[in-house]
């Protein structure tokens, strides 16, 4: 019976780390999550960032202004950060909003695609959460925020030597 529990685990185990379910989570200042979903290349060939924007995957789940505001909050993190002072190599960021809930816990959740467009291949994906506290009066902004604040955070700990 033990072997059969042990084997059940493995196997359970093993499928979550094939499917990227709940290995690689990394907790962000903001209150938000990184996880990271199969493996991510070196990114410190790269030297520059183009943010292509995230689109809806989930329809009239995300209002039209929470997206914007997301979109907004991104590009203009990365915009002042060090990743475009210099010429080199770019790395498109891109991706979807894959779930949005404002009541009880306010959070939205990107899916953020990594694609190198010379070899147009994904080298990475992650899903990043963005959270809004509790006591939030513009959750659309804390939640944009937070993932931006993410976004940044998963190119810094893989971008920068």
């Amino acid at each position: 019976m033990q072997s059969v529990l042990m084997r059940l685990s493995i196997c359970l185990c093993f499928f979550l780390f094939m499917s990227g379910c709940g290995f690689g989570a990394k907790q962000t200042p903001e209150g938000g999550t990184i996880m990271v979903i199969g493996q991510i290349e070196d990114l410190r060939a790269y030297s520059r960032v183009d943010f292509k924007g995230f689109k809806s995957d989930i329809g009239r789940n995300l209002p039209e202004p929470v997206l914007r505001s997301i979109n907004d909050a991104v590009a203009d993190r990365l915009r002042k950060t060090e990743f475009n002072q210099s010429s080199g190599k770019t790395l498109v960021v891109k991706g979807d909003i894959i779930h949005f809930e404002t009541t009880p816990n306010r959070y939205a959740v990107a899916r953020v695609a990594l694609i190198d467009p010379e070899r147009a291949e994904t080298v990475g994906l992650a899903n990043v959460t963005g959270r809004a506290t509790a006591e939030a009066v513009t959750v659309p902004d804390e939640v944009a925020a937070g993932i931006a604040n993410g976004v940044d955070d998963l190119l810094r700990q893989r971008m920068v030597p």
